[in-house]
């Protein structure tokens, strides 16, 4: 049973080091949002003075850069959401599953029955 407890420590653990990893990226794509916002805000309030130079083109492409920046982030962030949520799905398996070949390696597997590997697993 020790090695199972071993399991559940080391993927309480590399949840964590996810979890700081998916805080830092929500930091990233607040400040590239706030950014994007402020920037968009300062276009809408002269807008005249953008129409009458021309800069419109200047403006959409900061602007563009700003959400494609922005994006990069999310998509980045939603990736690392699904695997968490992979890890943790397929965690009970692997903690059933390492327990009993471990239980079986260390001379048990003659100990193992139906009865007791199906409780073991439900539970």
């Amino acid at each position: 049973m020790p090695i199972g407890l071993g399991m559940v420590i080391f993927l309480i653990w590399l949840s964590s080091r996810f979890v700081k990893v998916i805080g830092k990226m929500y930091s990233d794509v607040m400040r590239v949002k706030d950014k994007r916002i402020d920037l968009t805000s300062d276009v809408i309030k002269s807008i005249k003075a953008i129409k009458y130079l021309g800069w419109e083109q200047v403006f959409q492409k900061k602007i563009q850069d700003l959400r494609d920046e922005e994006f990069s982030y999310l998509s980045k962030i939603k990736y690392t959401d699904v695997f968490c949520i992979l890890l943790w799905t397929v965690t009970s398996v692997t903690i059933v599953t390492i327990t009993f070949l471990s239980f079986n390696y260390m001379g048990q597997g003659q100990n193992l029955h139906e009865t007791n590997v199906f409780t073991v697993s439900s539970l």
